[in-house]
């Protein structure tokens, strides 16, 4: 975990301050998941010509390809995992720099107060619990 967020002192003071993270933790994760599915319905709600909307090519890095249908993002990965977020990375990158934008300097700064520094420690921990 990152250093000094789940820390607890003599007192038995972090514990409590573990508990208040963790649950500040839950509440951004279930935030930007409840964004992208609130993103991904309204788009799923969009309603499209009587032809519908046909998968046309768009863009490719390295080996991986993206394809379109309106508003429909279609992603052809190829390769290890790295090779594959490379790929996704690169394709999605406008994206992924409004979903950042909208998410962190919108939501968690500005409306919610997160300072980066409180953000950063929330991103270490969740990192941390992945293996490497």
């Amino acid at each position: 975990m990152g250093e000094g967020f789940c820390r607890q002192d003599k007192k038995g003071q972090g514990g409590r301050e573990t508990r208040q993270m963790r649950r500040t933790c839950l509440k951004i994760l279930l935030a930007t998941s409840f964004a992208l599915l609130a993103v991904g319905f309204l788009q799923a709600m969009e309603k499209a010509d009587s032809k519908g909307q046909e998968l046309k090519y768009s863009a490719e890095f390295e080996e991986g390809k993206l394809y379109r249908a309106g508003h429909v993002s279609v992603l052809e990965l190829t390769g290890n995992y790295r090779q594959m977020g490379r790929q996704y990375g690169m394709l999605l990158k406008d994206e992924l720099t409004t979903l950042y934008y909208d998410a962190i300097e919108e939501f968690f700064i500005k409306q919610q107060g997160f300072t980066r520094e409180r953000l950063e420690i929330i991103a270490r921990y969740f990192f941390d619990l992945y293996p490497h």
